[in-house]
């Protein structure tokens, strides 16, 4: 166990998610765990085609590196974003070209300067990790003022209705939905079962995500609703996307200076 006194714990950080981001075994098989996953690839083929022309990437939750690998090859320098040191080592080991690494909380990205990114990504649920309301919005107001104006922004966040499926996964539902009754700020956040090596993760309905992405002033150009299916694929995409998908994948915009007024 890493476990620091609550005082040492970074801001926006749960101790839970400290031992997760400070584990030595969960760093060696990311990479073999994450390849093997449908998901992963999707994010990245997605982010392959929103991020269209060089540029530069800031890339949030970086982990080891794979998708600042991937698109170094399209020309697009990066600099990625990372708690664990554990897995900065392995992303350095990739030697990407272009290609910066920063140990530091997402929550807490001030000395980073204003418009300085054509492009932000925060893909595999990193946002969920966050538990407080406050802590996710403090993000994407980062993101939306590291943006130069017409940056784009891929976000992955998990979907709350999902677990309406299963009966474990109502039984959270009636659960969650008390706890939001209450006002308590710990709504929406899924515990994984005793003994997983995961972090408690926060899952969003889509109406949340939406609100929270405008609130930051972000222009929503594109919501991908996310299946278990090889492909990712919902079918019939338009049919209750915020009930039937297992995620979503959403592509957004900081406005341009001259469409502000507009937006």
């Amino acid at each position: 166990m890493n476990e620091l006194p609550e005082w040492k714990i970074p801001t926006g950080i749960s101790q839970n998610l400290w031992t997760y981001v400070t584990s030595s075994d969960v760093a060696s098989r990311y990479d073999s765990e994450l390849t093997a996953s449908p998901l992963f690839r999707h994010d990245i083929e997605a982010a392959k085609r929103f991020f269209d022309r060089p540029g530069m990437l800031i890339d949030l939750g970086c982990g080891t590196g794979r998708l600042m690998a991937t698109l170094a090859a399209f020309g697009i320098d990066s600099i990625g974003v990372d708690l664990s040191w554990a897995m900065l080592q392995v992303a350095s080991q990739r030697q990407i070209v272009k290609a910066q690494l920063l140990r530091a909380n997402i929550v807490e990205l001030d000395a980073l300067a204003d418009h300085a990114f054509d492009y932000a990504a925060c893909l595999f649920s990193t946002l969920g990790m966050l538990e407080r309301e406050a802590d996710r919005r403090k993000v994407l107001q980062h993101v939306f003022r590291i943006l130069k104006p017409a940056g784009r922004f891929l976000l992955h966040v998990h979907n709350r209705y999902f677990h309406w499926r299963t009966t474990t996964g109502r039984r959270w539902l009636w659960r969650d939905a008390w706890r939001r009754l209450r006002g308590d700020e710990a709504a929406g956040n899924f515990e994984p079962p005793e003994g997983a090596s995961a972090p408690t993760l926060h899952h969003f309905s889509l109406r949340e995500v939406r609100r929270l992405l405008r609130q930051a002033g972000f222009r929503i150009q594109f919501v991908d609703p996310i299946s278990l299916r090889d492909d990712c694929r919902l079918p019939l995409s338009w049919l209750l996307p915020g009930l039937r998908a297992h995620g979503f994948l959403m592509g957004c915009e900081k406005p341009s200076v001259h469409s502000r007024g507009r937006r």
